[in-house]
């Protein structure tokens, strides 16, 4: 049975980042597994282009106005997560230095660890073997 990842999306090659671009990893291009995408800001509703973003204590700041945009990621990411049937999945790759997907502290990757513990997390910087 193929093995079944939840990516981020700008890891397949989708321009959906901030400045309209993808940071696409060659490393996950032609693998054996099921990549299912997930882009918390796009998906949350936050443009593209959009300003960039950076956490500062626990919430989601817009970098050159300081703007605090937390409310839509954190709506998004309750229905989400609700939904989430973590039984389907072998692990989750997330994109690191992502004020949503970063694995250390980006609030997407935060709260699917602190909600699923045994799900494997990893970055693309740290894959795991596909």
């Amino acid at each position: 049975m193929k093995k079944r990842f939840l990516v981020s999306r700008c890891l397949t090659g989708e321009a959906c980042r901030y400045d309209g671009r993808s940071k696409l990893c060659a490393a996950l291009s032609g693998v054996d597994a099921e990549l299912v995408t997930v882009c918390p800001e796009t998906d949350a509703g936050y443009g593209i282009p959009r300003e960039p973003m950076h956490v500062e204590a626990g919430r989601l700041v817009t970098n050159q106005t300081g703007k605090d945009v937390t409310a839509f990621l954190l709506d998004w990411r309750e229905r989400y997560l609700k939904n989430f049937d973590v039984s389907r999945y072998d692990g989750v790759i997330l994109k690191r230095r992502s004020p949503s997907c970063d694995p250390e502290y980006g609030l997407f990757a935060c709260a699917l660890r602190e909600k699923f513990p045994q799900l494997p997390l990893f970055d693309e910087e740290n894959l795991p073997e596909i």
